[in-house]
């Protein structure tokens, strides 16, 4: 009786086997989108409460929405394959050939919008930087004008999703052309990779002080003194908390592509190490600019009524809570691991 229970048992575990095999195969060949859909609202939200043609006649606010719908159009795909190739497929038990067709379709579709994101993004850094010597911020009768934050927002975010897609193809490159060594023993030993870093700031809350930025208008000194970069600050640490979010999606797809041979080699292992220590630079710059961020609300506190150094309240109390928090933090991990190590 045990070793007929035992058989079917064996029956039954086969094709649950079979089936998480399945969803896990589909699970990597998704690539992430390259721009975070962090970004992507961003740049539809820029395009919403902005008026194209009146505050940027050079384009920015269409190719930003067409970019950013690419990332919404990446993550329905990835949630309607998570429905139909694993909850439903459970559930039902769909025709594994069926199946597995569709899960093909997916993937050629999620590479299609990935490398049509990948272009605009390029399209978009080179037409940004193109424009900047003949940009106008100030005469809206120019036909080069556009508002400041709107070129601001399209070049910074251009610019880092550029930089990790050269970063990611040129990881890629060097992945496909290196030959891994076979293990010297049957047994080999894995490389240790560094501990990931995390992010000082959530990601939420990165999207909220992006949010302040496309929202409020900075280039209106009435409302935004001209000695006050508080925006800007949002601006720069925002953008560094999902270029950590990239970086961490790019060393995801590089460790399962460097994993194809079953074990990391040496030189696969520093390239991966490259890019955890870059992440930990990102984060200590993180700490840099919130501290800036702090002792710039202190400087608006202390300045009063001057008209140089008008802010709106909501910039100011949040820029203070978060950078006050942030350093307070920062403060007590260092007393502790001071205690710790003492």
């Amino acid at each position: 009786m045990q070793t007929h229970d035992s058989d079917e048992e064996q029956e039954e575990e086969q094709p649950t086997k079979e089936r998480n095999g399945m969803q896990v195969q589909t699970e990597i060949n998704l690539l992430p989108p390259l721009l975070p859909l962090k970004f992507g609202n961003g740049l539809l939200l820029q395009y919403t409460v902005n008026h194209p043609g009146v505050d940027d006649k050079l384009y920015l606010l269409e190719i930003g929405l067409v970019t950013g719908m690419t990332s919404l159009a990446l993550v329905l795909l990835t949630t309607m394959v998570n429905y139909l190739l694993k909850s439903a497929n459970s559930v039902w038990q769909f025709k594994k050939e069926k199946v597995e067709h569709l899960a093909g379709l997916a993937n050629q579709l999620n590479r299609l919008v990935g490398v049509v994101q990948a272009l605009l993004l390029i399209v978009l850094f080179i037409y940004t930087v193109s424009l900047y010597p003949k940009v106008e911020f100030d005469d809206e009768t120019s036909p080069f004008f556009v508002k400041k934050r709107i070129y601001m927002f399209s070049l910074v975010v251009s610019f880092i999703m550029f930089i990790s897609a050269l970063v990611a193809a040129t990881l890629m490159l060097v992945l496909t052309t290196h030959h891994p060594l076979p293990p010297s023993s049957p047994h080999p030993v894995s490389p240790v990779l560094p501990h990931p870093a995390y992010s000082i700031l959530p990601l939420g809350l990165a999207n909220a002080l992006l949010g302040l930025y496309i929202g409020i208008p900075g280039d209106d000194h009435t409302i935004v003194g001209p000695r006050v970069f508080l925006l800007d600050l949002c601006l720069f640490i925002g953008t560094v908390t999902v270029f950590m979010t990239v970086l961490e999606s790019v060393i995801k797809v590089a460790l399962s592509f460097a994993l194809r041979d079953g074990h990391l080699d040496m030189k696969e292992t520093s390239l991966l190490k490259y890019l955890h220590l870059a992440r930990y630079f990102m984060a200590l710059l993180q700490v840099v600019m919130f501290t800036t961020m702090f002792c710039h609300t202190l400087e608006i506190f202390i300045a009063g009524d001057r008209p140089d150094y008008t802010c709106p309240r909501n910039l100011l109390m949040i820029s203070m809570v978060l950078s006050s928090i942030i350093l307070m933090a920062g403060v007590t991990a260092i007393l502790v691991g001071a205690y710790l190590k003492f």
